[in-house]
């Protein structure tokens, strides 16, 4: 190999001086070439080049090695592959990273759930070691119902307390309490609380007579159960005779009208307002002093029961005694007040609808601990106080903040569910075994599909027996096989609109019997009327499907009784996605819309023809709620929630004190010197106020020229924080150049004084 070669090619010896020029003068210094790989040539040792390195000698075949390694041209099928293989480990990747997410949250969420298991075991053990306190539960009607018994032959009619009585009669002799069934639940969860409180259950009753010596009867058997009643007037010109003995109340509750049934249920219902009578508004005057009527009435009844003010506590439920949070309030400002509701909250837009919609939510967020079914519902009353009350919310979605009160209440789900015992201690008993053999015989060699609902709007009761038609319609195999057991209770007030759903029911269930039955089958078993306690456990034990298909509802425990009663057999839940428990038994139920005949009708074959491995599957995920989430579970829950308040730090702003003022000598003494200014104000509350902002009112021009005055000082910089959309805030602030944080934090608009200059730009996380 030449000299000039090998000059290119190897590094220069470190021991020799700087290479030689042809002409043999020392040139100057110049880029050493970098180091070659090692090569294993032909002609060539084991030993590679190295730096400093006499190598073996090379052929011009070695410098092959040198050349660049021949470009691969891949065909569009190839590069698609390729690609394709990319994206799939990038997805894998990002999967990876997901499970990993889902997996900190699980564990994060379980950590949660331990701590408040140990803050409630916590509780317990407290309660078991101090005194007994009481707590007073405010329902509309008390979970037990009054009658008279029947007389015996011969026996003359006659009352304790009455002349013809014999002296210390005992009321128990003429009258007997029950169970109402549509409380049963409520009560066993209230029930529950007995072991750590003195339980008082406050409640409209009907005596169904206005003989004093009848009240005072009464009255004695619901003290024994640990009830203080309000009597239900009698309507003026009744043929029971004069109401100067009950007590003054409210007719609401057995007017022809009132403003809970008419207007409340409706709306909450997702019934809109618009579609009543053309006289609602005058209506809804006279009901509206009703209703405060009937609340004040219950706030005295519970006042007059309140012993400790720091001890006691008050759980108040339901739509009907919304106000009475606040009439408690204004008598006790340190008594605990819970209130929960067991319907649906509809969204801000239905509610806004509501006439008294303010005075509604003022007297509800007085109490300290606001529970609801599910978190959507949850959700739309907190949006329902910030449209109409525009009150704040903390970041934790846990409280609503009341600043004209200077109040905040706790906002939370509390799934209210059954006592599964109940049912199954039901099951064991001789009457319940007897009707069950009976409806076998009776719908020996068909399937049956339950269905028990209240005869009201929201149960969709016409859209099932629709989706029942189309169903019968589309899977002719079934004919004759198959009996829909439609349960239909009756409303207690049964005026137009009621009797016009009873008689399009009716109609269709005519329809459809005429239709697909036969002299020996009827595809539809209907029952206009309220059944037994045992018959409707022996119901759902021998029935194969359950059908609810609510268009709203706040729980549907019927759901839960079914699949308590199904140990056994393991029948199949069609459940409407608009009902309360769709969040609950979601995973188990085969969910469907109600508006939709096809769906329902796909859903009842699919319930009929599961296998039993996934209907055994499907019963396990919802029975493994249900025994869970009890009715007891439901009031130990929220009782403790309530008691627990004041150990959260949340709960400091409960008393929301004023701030003491700045030292504003000092301030304007710091401005004046400063060379750099920041000024961080709010919105509402400092620079709008709560009303202008109710009223969608423009800012003041004398705060827009404040506003204005200290953005042109190139020395400040202003930002205007609020927790409010970004649509409403930059209506307010227009273009002032200012700093805005909308929506805490999420929206952020930079102004003047922005780095980089110029005026206001937006950026979006994200």
């Amino acid at each position: 190999m030449s000299e000039d070669l090998q000059r290119k090619l190897l590094p220069p010896d470190p021991t020799r001086g700087p290479p030689v020029s042809p002409a043999g003068s020392s040139a100057g210094p110049r880029e050493q070439p970098a180091m070659l790989p090692p090569i294993a040539a032909r002609g060539m040792g084991a030993d590679p080049v190295v730096g400093g390195g006499v190598p073996h000698s090379l052929s011009v075949d070695d410098f092959d090695a040198f050349k660049p390694a021949p470009t691969v041209k891949l065909s569009a099928q190839s590069l698609k592959a390729v690609e394709l293989a990319r994206k799939s480990t990038a997805k894998k990747k990002e999967l990876n990273s997901e499970k990993h997410l889902q997996a900190q949250i699980k564990e994060l969420q379980r950590q949660l759930e331990h701590e408040k298991q140990r803050r409630k075991e916590k509780h317990s053990r407290d309660l078991e070691k101090q005194s007994r306190r009481n707590i007073i539960v405010a329902m509309h009607k008390l979970p037990y119902e009054v009658a008279r018994k029947p007389r015996k032959p011969g026996a003359r009619d006659e009352l304790p307390g009455t002349p013809d009585s014999p002296s210390g009669g005992d009321p128990a002799e003429h009258w007997e309490i029950k169970e109402r069934q549509p409380s049963i639940n409520v009560l066993d969860g209230v029930r529950s609380l007995e072991k750590h409180f003195n339980v008082t259950i406050v409640g409209t009753v009907d005596p169904g007579e206005d003989d004093p010596a009848a009240v005072a009867a009464i009255r004695s058997l619901l003290a024994a159960k640990g009830c203080a009643p309000i009597f239900l007037e009698r309507p003026r010109g009744s043929s029971m005779g004069s109401t100067t003995a009950l007590p003054p109340v409210s007719q609401l509750a057995t007017a022809p009208t009132n403003l809970y049934d008419d207007t409340l249920w409706p709306l909450f219902h997702y019934i809109p307002l618009s579609s009543l009578e053309a006289d609602f508004s005058d209506t809804h005057r006279t009901q509206w002093h009703d209703y405060e009527a009937l609340n004040r009435r219950f706030a005295d009844a519970v006042a007059g029961l309140v012993r400790k003010e720091a001890d006691d506590l008050v759980w108040v439920h339901d739509y009907q005694l919304m106000l009475v949070p606040s009439m408690l309030r204004e008598r006790w400002p340190k008594l605990k007040i819970g209130w929960f509701l067991h319907t649906p909250f509809p969204s801000s837009e239905i509610y806004l609808t509501l006439p008294r919609r303010r005075e509604i939510l003022r007297g509800v967020l007085s109490a300290n601990l606001l529970g609801f079914h599910i978190y959507d519902y949850v959700r739309h009353f907190m949006n329902a106080c910030m449209r109409v009350l525009a009150t704040d919310i903390t970041v934790d979605n846990r409280y609503v903040m009341d600043s004209a009160n200077r109040h905040a209440s706790a906002v939370d789900a509390f799934p209210n569910g059954i006592d599964p015992d109940r049912y199954q201690r039901a099951l064991n008993t001789p009457a319940v075994k007897d009707l069950i053999i009976d409806l076998q015989r009776r719908f020996d060699g068909r399937r049956i599909i339950l269905s028990l609902d209240l005869l009201d709007f929201v149960k969709g009761i016409p859209h099932k027996l629709m989706a029942y038609e189309k169903f019968l319609t589309d899977y002719p195999a079934y004919t004759g096989k198959v009996t829909l057991v439609q349960i239909a209770v009756p409303q207690m007030v049964d005026h137009g609109p009621h009797q016009k759903l009873r008689n399009k029911v009716h109609k269709l269930v005519g329809r459809i019997n005429g239709r697909f039955g036969t002299l020996d089958h009827s595809p539809i078993h209907y029952l206009d009327q309220a059944i037994s306690f045992d018959q409707q456990v022996a119901l759902s034990f021998v029935a194969d499907v359950a059908m609810i298909t609510s268009l709203r509802e706040g729980m549907s425990h019927s759901a839960f009784e079914y699949i308590a009663c199904q140990s056994r057999n393991h029948g199949v839940l069609i459940l409407s996605e608009f009902a309360g428990a769709a969040q609950a038994l979601g995973s188990g139920a085969l969910m469907v819309n109600p508006f939709n005949a096809d769906e329902v009708a796909a859903a009842v074959d699919t319930a009929l023809s599961m296998s039993a491995g996934d209907r055994k599957d499907r019963h396990a995920r919802m029975m493994e709620y249900v025994q869970k989430f009890t009715s007891s579970y439901w009031a130990e829950n929220f009782v403790t929630e309530m008691l627990t308040q004041d150990e959260q730090p949340s709960n400091q702003l409960d008393a929301l004190s004023v701030p003491e003022p700045l030292p504003m000598a000092k301030v304007i003494e710091r401005y004046r010197i400063a060379n750099r200014r920041l000024i961080i104000t709010g919105l509402l509350g400092v620079l709008l106020d709560y009303t202008s902002f109710k009223e969608l009112e423009h800012m003041s021009e004398e705060v827009k020229g404040a506003l204005a005055t200290l953005c042109a000082d190139p020395r400040n910089v202003v930002v205007v924080i609020t927790g409010r959309e970004r649509a409403l805030a930059q209506q307010w602030i227009g273009n002032l150049p200012v700093w805005l944080a909308a929506e805490n934090g999420v929206f952020c608009r930079f102004g003047g004084g922005a780095p980089g200059g110029g005026g206001p730009r937006q950026t979006r996380p994200g």
